[in-house]
């Protein structure tokens, strides 16, 4: 949830975005496990593969902002498949078994067909 307080400004006379302030960004890095400069420099300055080599890119603020969205994302999607990967560890048994797991979010109550066998 950190990730959504991130700040960013536009570069005077460049469309180059910079962090504006990096104490909600040393947060966010720290609960990672990061380090928040390379966190940022990462954000802000992207490594693009060009052919062969890679070439560092600039970021407009907007892009940043959509990076950043990306990020939350793949972090929440990744920590919930974990998440479900550990409640069938703990309700694996050999027995025959009829029950789910179901999740009740804002959207309504979804069943989802995820087993230690699927990922």
């Amino acid at each position: 949830m950190h990730y959504g307080n991130l700040k960013f400004k536009q570069k005077q006379r460049e469309e180059q975005a910079e962090p504006d302030g990096t104490e909600v960004a040393d947060k966010a890095a720290y609960l990672m496990g990061l380090n928040s400069a390379d966190m940022l420099k990462a954000l802000c300055y992207p490594r693009v593969k060009v052919g062969n080599e890679y070439v560092t890119k600039g970021q407009t603020v907007q892009q940043v902002h959509n990076a950043v969205g990306a990020l939350a994302k793949a972090v929440y999607e990744r920590m919930f498949l974990w998440m479900v990967l550990r409640i069938n560890q703990q309700l694996d048994t050999k027995q025959p078994r009829q029950y789910f797991i179901g999740v009740l979010d804002i959207a309504g109550f979804e069943i989802f067909d995820v087993s230690n066998k699927d990922l």
